[in-house]
C-alpha cells in the first residue's frame, strides 16, 4: 500500500490509503507522516481523522517543531478498512470537525507467580 497526501487546506487535508496487492485489509494499521506550515497547528490534540464521515481513531506523535513552537511534522497511526486493491480516503482535520471517538482504556497490573 502506499499513502499519499493531498494539498493542505487551512483546517484539513486528504490522505489517500492505496492497497495494491490485491489482498483485503480489515482494521489494516497505517501510518503516515504529515507536514504543517509554520503556525498552521499548535497543539496535535486538536487532531481528528476521519473515513466516509466516520471518525477513525488516531494516535498522533509531533517528530518536529518550528521555532515558534508550532507542529513541523506529526506522525499518524490509525486503522482502516481498505478493499482488495482499493483505496481509502482519510481526512486529518484541525479545527474540530472530525473528532477522533473517544476510546477509554482501563489498565491494571495482576500479579504472576
Amino acid at each position: 500500500w502506499a499513502a499519499r497526501a493531498g494539498e493542505a487546506a487551512k483546517d484539513s487535508v486528504e490522505v489517500t490509503i492505496e492497497e495494491a496487492a490485491g489482498v483485503a485489509r480489515p482494521a489494516w494499521p497505517v501510518t503516515v507522516g504529515v507536514p504543517f506550515g509554520k503556525g498552521q497547528l499548535k497543539d496535535e490534540k486538536l487532531l481528528g481523522l476521519g473515513a466516509a464521515g466516520k471518525p477513525l481513531p488516531l494516535q498522533a506523535l509531533v517528530t518536529a517543531k518550528w521555532l515558534d513552537g508550532s507542529l513541523k511534522w506529526v506522525l499518524l497511526d490509525t486503522q482502516t478498512d481498505l478493499p482488495a486493491g482499493g483505496k481509502a480516503k482519510l481526512t486529518l482535520s484541525w479545527a474540530g470537525k472530525q473528532p477522533s471517538p473517544a476510546l477509554k482504556q482501563k489498565v491494571s497490573a495482576t500479579k504472576s507467580a
